[in-house]
């Protein structure tokens, strides 16, 4: 994701493409950073007609069209494989969630150092993502294309996260996966704007610091 910026801010639109398919290969949740960056080139391409801005459209909407064409002939390939993915989403906005956290509780005594500690750190994930939510809905300020897409890429998650399925949140490194660029682009908004107060940005730092000690530990 990094490098994809870096591709990005050079102005190197095959880096770009290159990366992307990549990236959307080797992690599907990446999906969502290439749609809100297609989104917002295509509102300024209907907006204002360059052929830049459809340039950079068709860098991101390339390799979501590759990865979807690989997921169907994948599917159509192996009809009777188990694992559709579907887990992964659910109709009912924070059922996922739910029951991913208490697949995490389930079988474990909540007493003690260990279950306290199980607890805390369900609550800090809890904490995390509310924490990008408000941020994703109270930032304002829109000064370089870079952060625009931070933006997008934040309200975007936020509007889908709700909706992620138990399998995304039934362990830790899933969780991980989930919002490890979301939250990145959280924090660099957070950082980047004099809107919010510094606390904001400390207490987002601090629940990260928390999410890896909870990876690290594997309590």
């Amino acid at each position: 994701f990094v490098y994809l910026l870096l591709a990005y801010y050079q102005k190197r639109k095959v880096a770009f493409l290159l990366l992307a398919t990549a990236m959307i290969f080797t992690r599907e949740t990446s999906g969502i950073v290439l749609v809100a960056f297609g989104l917002q080139y295509l509102v300024t391409y209907v907006r204002y007609s360059k052929r830049d801005d459809l340039l950079w459209l068709a860098c991101a909407s390339i390799p979501v069209l590759l990865f979807s064409g690989y997921k169907y002939w994948i599917m159509n390939q192996y009809e009777n494989m188990h694992d559709t993915g579907a887990f992964n989403l659910s109709l009912i906005p924070f059922k996922g969630l739910l029951e991913g956290l208490l697949t995490q509780w389930n079988g474990v005594m909540l007493t003690g150092i260990r279950g306290a500690l199980i607890l805390f750190f369900s609550l800090a994930h809890i904490a995390v993502i509310t924490w990008a939510f408000i941020l994703g809905l109270s930032y304002q300020e829109n000064t370089s294309d870079i952060q625009r897409w931070m933006r997008s890429i934040t309200i975007l998650w936020v509007v889908l996260s709700p909706f992620l399925g138990w399998r995304i949140w039934e362990t830790d490194w899933g969780f991980a996966r989930a919002l490890t660029i979301p939250l990145f682009c959280a924090l660099f908004l957070s950082a980047s704007t004099n809107r919010l107060p510094k606390m904001y940005l400390m207490a987002g730092v601090g629940l990260q610091v928390l999410m890896l000690i909870r990876l690290i530990a594997k309590v």
